[in-house]
C-alpha cells in the first residue's frame, strides 16, 4: 500500500519537487519554489484526488484516507520541514478531513 501511495504521489509531482517517506505512513513533498501558495494548494489537492483512487485488492476495493498538512518556511535542514509541516497536519489528521490550508 505505501508503495502505491509514493507512486501516486510520484506522479503528481514535477522534475523539480521531491518526495521523502518520514516513517509510517508519513510522506514530505518539497518544492522549490516560495511564494506560490496557489500552487501549493492544487498540488496538495491533485494529490488527494490521486491517493484516494480506490485500490484493487483481489476483487475488492480499497480505499485510502489521505491528511495533508501544508508549511511554507525556510529551511537549512530536512528536520525543519518536518517541524513547520507537522503541525498542519495533525489538525487535517484531528479534523478526520483531507482539507488543505497553508500554514
Amino acid at each position: 500500500m505505501l508503495r502505491i501511495v509514493a507512486d501516486r504521489i510520484l506522479t503528481e509531482l514535477h522534475d523539480e519537487e521531491l518526495i521523502a517517506r518520514l516513517g509510517g505512513d508519513e510522506f514530505v513533498v518539497l518544492i522549490p519554489e516560495q511564494g506560490q501558495p496557489a500552487r501549493v494548494e492544487m498540488l496538495a489537492r491533485r494529490l488527494l484526488e490521486s491517493i484516494a483512487r480506490p485500490v484493487d485488492s483481489a476483487g475488492s476495493a480499497l480505499l485510502i484516507n489521505c491528511f495533508i498538512g501544508l508549511a511554507s518556511v525556510p529551511w537549512q535542514r530536512p528536520q525543519d520541514c518536518r517541524e513547520q509541516g507537522r503541525p498542519g497536519l495533525l489538525r487535517r489528521k484531528t479534523q478526520r478531513t483531507g482539507l488543505i490550508r497553508l500554514e
